[in-house]
């Protein structure tokens, strides 16, 4: 006879819904007391100086909460096209402020001394740090649609850490190299494309850019046609349901001359394929057959082979998303791991 499924505490099967406004009322409270301690100090502070009783009770709000805000700004500002390092400075200057205070509050005023000094401090720096953690989570979609989070690192496991300490480590260090070394190449092509821009509106002698061909850049739209029915799919993303094709909806201005300038003067096609990518996301669907169009588009042919493995390594499948070897899908099984 089967045993009756036990739901208790722990249990998977149990309802957890009430868990997200357990969670949001903990940080809530959590926040609030972190805030009203740091209040509190700074108004001591402050009426230690002589400040009146309203603009000492304000004191914290000019730098807790001040700090709050900008930090708020800076998440804003990651989800869209502008640089939110004004915010992000503005929001750790706040709170060194705030945390300095506290600390010589508790310190040098009151005498507490270190521990005392810590439990004056902590509060607001606890407190911002909860904040940003509770809006980068609420925003992630967002930042990763403008490219503004990072890949992850490859996860190589706790005995891979244990055991090969020092492989481990370089590891880790040549990936992370090689994500730098990327951007760069992006970076600097982007650059001299516009530099060359610049320089042929300021000067109508010079050529607009130094590496574009000389044959002029079709304006036709470009338009990905999904797989057809019975047709396998790709394994990266798919552009839309069988048949239907793909529009370009990015915002004009977009292509011509600069772009083309970028992706030409790049020395690997990888790297075309990732810029490419990095200007079709939030526009498109990402997938071998708008890359290719987007390449073609601009006078570059990258094989299809060489587009679909890149996509691979940018964004993998969920099943090979946290691994770092797998078996070759074109051994027999019980061949030699390879790197991914």
């Amino acid at each position: 006879m089967t045993a009756p499924m036990v739901t208790g505490v722990g249990h998977p099967d149990q309802d957890r819904s009430w868990r997200p406004v357990v969670t949001r009322l903990a940080w809530v409270v959590v926040v609030s007391m972190a805030l009203a301690v740091s209040w509190w100090s700074l108004y001591g502070l402050a009426r230690h100086y002589g400040v009146p009783v309203v603009l000492a009770a304000g004191v914290s709000l000019v730098f807790d909460a001040a700090a709050l805000v900008a930090a708020d700004l800076a998440h804003r500002y990651a989800c869209s096209p502008y640089s939110g390092a004004g915010p992000r400075l503005t929001m750790i200057a706040l709170l060194g402020g705030s945390v300095y205070l506290n600390w010589t509050h508790a310190a040098q005023l009151a005498h507490y001394g270190t521990p005392g000094a810590v439990i004056f401090a902590a509060p607001a720096a606890v407190a911002l740090v909860l904040f940003e953690l509770e809006r980068g989570w609420a925003t992630r979609e967002a930042r990763h649609a403008r490219g503004r989070v990072a890949p992850p690192l490859p996860v190589l496991g706790r005995w891979s850490w244990l055991l090969h300490t020092g492989r481990s480590i370089r590891t880790i260090w040549l990936v992370t190299g090689a994500h730098v070394d990327s951007i760069r190449a992006v970076e600097l092509a982007r650059y001299r494309a516009t530099l060359a821009a610049t320089v042929a509106a300021t000067d109508p002698t010079q050529p607009a850019t130094t590496t574009a061909p000389t044959t002029p850049v079709t304006s036709a739209p470009v338009v990905a046609t999904a797989p057809a029915a019975g047709e396998p799919a790709d394994p990266v993303t798919m552009a839309g349901p069988p048949g239907q094709p793909v529009h370009d909806d990015r915002p004009p201005g977009q292509a011509g001359d600069r772009t083309r300038a970028i992706l030409t003067g790049m020395a690997y096609d990888a790297e075309r394929v990732r810029y490419a990518a990095s200007e079709l996301r939030g526009h498109r669907p990402v997938d071998v057959r708008t890359v290719q169009a987007y390449l073609t588009e601009h006078g570059q042919t990258v094989q299809t082979e060489t587009i679909r493995s890149t996509l691979r390594r940018l964004r993998p499948a969920p099943d090979q998303a946290h691994e770092v070897v797998r078996l070759d899908s074109r051994r027999p099984a019980g061949a030699v791991t390879t790197l991914v």
